[in-house]
């Protein structure tokens, strides 16, 4: 049994279930130092198997899991962790996408006391980020460079995109080695991907990376995650250690492919001391290096120990997720996605700035917090992104290409909600004849609401494209909000607009809004 009495630091556990095993990490958890790791544990289950090959999870694969996971909780409980309370434990696509996945985590918490979290690809990405930075920290090539994260699982594969340590862009691909596998003899035990389509998708991918990317990367810095990245270090870097990114060259990696060519998946996991699961796919997970590395024209390529629990840990350390640096990615990515539509980044600056500065003057009538914020800014770089299909209705087209983008560091929900408030920045306010709107839970309705109003003033103020009014400052006067300024010029074209878009502000806050010129000093004086 461990004692824990006066500590200055939280004994936590992360459960991460993924497509070929279950995993736990317990560490300590310091407000202020680094995650010491005190248990890991991994159980083999061939989660994705199921789902990938049948559509759903197998009775006997939820007893294994439920085994499993009370093994975990046995030793769990010799630290005195309580399970609501200090146990964390997520699941991934080969949960996600099992057909009776509800059923499944019904039962394991029925069985276990467990809540599984099920967490989308843009999640994985946000935890990756968190469990990448004490490398980036510690190897100052990657941050001055472009860099690509590449981990490839059993039903997915994600990307994470950096540019002089700024995240370019991230994304999840249906691209991974059991979903390889759909077309195999579902009698047959050995589930090796087919190279054929291994190929095809690889080249999908990398298609979809220079899309994706701003601008085209001819050479980035590729770094390989996940069990067999882990493995291909251990073997090939004999001063290999847990917390650093080793490298090597193409040609050592295609070496150990020809090595493991000839040996059956049993006789890889014997000699390697690997899971079966992880021994069938990877030899595909090598070939798929050399073909990644290949595409970019790399002789070298990276790993990375990092792993998605790490950034669980690293976020149950943080007092909130939404610190300045994450928010900055966030924004970053978003402002990524304008550019690629094509939008006029200088009016989509300038809305943002006048959203923020409403938002912050009516933060005690709306009373939102940093992650509405962060939502606000996002919508106000994006808004217009609909011009690059259309100019008419260019609003609904808008939400649309928000609706399908990858924002790092947003949900799905969230970034639905950022195209919501985008699509009300102008056109018709939000009614309940709006099927998406009225879907919507109260509290998302009212967020929509108070921030899609603040963004049509927002836009109003530069209708004319020109930059050239600046809100000074928000007076509030009985009913009526008085945007103050010294603008010289002409803002006939903000005022016409200003008093059309301005009529949601009334309906939401109670409140009109006018702009009033601010008298100079000298006529003061």
């Amino acid at each position: 049994m461990h004692f824990r009495k006066n500590l200055t630091y939280n004994v936590k556990a992360v459960i991460d279930i993924g497509s070929t095993s279950i995993r736990m990490v317990m560490a300590e958890v310091h407000p202020d130092k680094d995650v010491k790791v005190l248990e890991s544990l991994t159980q083999s289950v061939s989660l994705g198997r199921d789902t990938f090959t049948k559509g759903r999870i197998s009775s006997a694969t939820t007893l294994l899991c439920i085994e499993a996971l009370r093994d975990f909780l046995a030793v769990a409980n010799t630290y005195q962790l309580n399970i609501e309370k200090d146990i964390r434990a997520v699941a991934t696509s080969a949960v996600r996408e099992a057909s009776n996945h509800l059923e499944f985590m019904d039962r394991i918490f029925t069985a276990t006391g467990i809540e599984i979290a099920l967490i989308s690809g843009a999640e994985v990405n946000r935890l990756t980020f968190f469990a990448i930075q004490p490398y980036l920290a510690k190897h100052e090539e990657l941050r001055k460079q472009h860099a690509l994260f590449i981990e490839m699982g059993g039903g997915s594969t994600e990307l994470i995109g950096l540019k002089k340590g700024r995240i370019s862009f991230s994304h999840t691909h249906r691209i991974g080695f059991y979903r390889l596998s759909e077309s195999a003899d579902k009698a047959n035990t050995e589930l090796r991907p087919s190279q054929k389509m291994l190929h095809m998708e690889l080249r999908t991918l990398f298609r979809n990376f220079q899309e994706q990317s701003t601008t085209t990367v001819q050479r980035p810095v590729l770094v390989f995650m996940g069990s067999e990245a882990r493995l291909a270090a251990q073997l090939l870097d004999d001063a290999w250690e847990v917390d650093t990114i080793s490298s090597f060259r193409c040609s050592e990696v295609d070496k150990l492919i020809q090595r493991i060519r000839k040996l059956r998946p049993e006789q890889i996991a014997t000699r390697y001391q690997i899971p079966y699961d992880d021994a069938q796919t990877v030899e595909a997970a090598w070939s798929s290096y050399l073909q990644i590395a290949q595409e970019f024209g790399v002789k070298r390529i990276y790993t990375c120990n990092a792993t998605m629990r790490d950034g669980l840990l690293s976020e149950l350390r943080a007092s909130s997720t939404w610190q300045p640096d994450f928010i900055a990615h966030v924004l970053h990515s978003a402002k990524n996605i304008a550019r690629r539509y094509q939008v006029d980044m200088k009016h989509a600056g300038h809305v943002c700035e006048h959203a923020l500065q409403l938002f912050e003057a009516l933060k005690n009538e709306h009373q939102l917090g940093v992650r509405e914020q962060v939502f606000l800014q996002v919508s106000a770089w994006l808004h217009d992104v609909g011009h690059f299909v259309d100019a008419t209705a260019h609003h609904k087209h808008s939400r649309y290409l928000i609706e399908n983008s990858q924002i790092f560091g947003l949900t799905p929900q969230e970034i639905k909600l950022c195209a919501m408030i985008a699509r009300y920045h102008r056109g018709a306010t939000p009614k309940n004849s709006h099927a998406d709107y009225q879907n919507l839970s109260r509290h998302h309705r009212r967020v929509v609401n108070n921030l899609a109003s603040i963004l049509r003033i927002a836009e109003a103020l530069d209708a004319s494209h020109s930059q050239r009014l600046h809100i000074e400052d928000v007076e509030f006067k009985e009913d009526r909000l008085e945007l103050l300024h010294t603008c010289e010029k002409s803002i006939s074209v903000e005022e016409m607009v200003l008093d059309r878009l301005a009529k949601m502000v009334r309906q939401v806050y109670g409140r009109s809004v006018v702009l009033k010129k601010r008298k100079s000093r000298k006529s003061v004086q």
